[in-house]
């Protein structure tokens, strides 16, 4: 989910049509739709002490910020995510390019 709230909100409720489509039932669907965009999850970090340690490793860390890329490159190419925030690589990377090459 993106961090400022109208990508948290999109998010939200593409990932609400996506389980419909699914076939995951209604209130299961609403729950988790509520809770993405009221709740504060129990692994949430962002009260920790070491938070500011684990941000520095995300703004200057090469090897860390190439492994977050990795793992949510994905989430930027389905989602509309603004991907100003990503390297200038991933930043250039045709969504819908990517993903046919990806579904062969």
């Amino acid at each position: 989910m993106g961090s400022d709230t109208e990508e948290r909100v999109s998010s939200a409720a593409r990932l609400a049509d996506i389980l419909r489509k699914q076939g995951v039932r209604g209130s299961l669907v609403e729950k988790i739709h509520k809770n993405i965009l009221t709740a504060e999850t129990a692994h949430s970090t962002h009260k920790s002490s070491n938070r500011y340690e684990a941000e520095r490793q995300v703004r200057e860390d090469p090897f860390v910020r190439g492994y977050l890329h990795k793992i949510y490159l994905f989430d930027y190419l389905v989602f509309p995510f603004d991907r100003r925030v990503l390297d200038t690589a991933y930043q250039k990377i045709d969504s819908k390019l990517f993903l046919e090459e990806v579904a062969k």
